[in-house]
């Protein structure tokens, strides 16, 4: 689900709630469809990526094309590499897209969702870590329900 840019909240809000996570997480390639479709905007309005994320990265092939055969890909990747090359993969494909991103003078900001019980604390490194390279803020979510409010936390001011 992709939304237009927009500067209101409320339908950034209701597209997020209607969300469901998927089994492989690429953040970077995240990262770069969002810068890119900022880049498209021509006007100076300022430019700000909230990332709003459920696991660590554990998927990094690029898909620069629109490629149907892409999640047959990250598949067939998934198969034959272990748990902890994906995510050492993952990670590095966010961090060097979060630092392009940030070259480009975007904002990133991270919104991490993370029940108690399920804590991660490489992932949420991560995340914190992209936040900090996107010179924007850093908010840990316990579930999708506390979003809306604690949303409005981490994109104002």
């Amino acid at each position: 689900n992709i939304i237009s840019l927009t500067d209101k909240l409320t339908p950034i809000l209701e597209t997020t709630m209607s969300l469901r996570p998927d089994q492989y997480t690429n953040m970077g390639n995240g990262l770069r469809s969002a810068r890119n479709m900022l880049l498209k905007d021509k006007k100076g309005n300022q430019k700000y990526i909230v990332l709003i994320t459920d696991g660590e990265p554990n998927a990094a092939l690029s898909d620069d094309s629109k490629d149907s055969q892409y999640y047959k890909k990250v598949a067939s990747f998934s198969r034959s590499t272990t748990m902890d090359q994906k995510k050492s993969l993952g990670t590095h494909h966010a961090l060097i897209e979060a630092s392009k991103t940030a070259r480009q003078h975007i904002k990133i900001s991270v919104v991490y969702i993370c029940p108690d019980e399920k804590e991660d604390k490489e992932s949420e490194k991560t995340a914190r870590a992209i936040a900090r390279i996107g010179n924007g803020r850093f908010h840990r979510v316990k579930s999708i329900e506390h979003l809306p409010s604690e949303a409005l936390a981490t994109v104002g001011s």
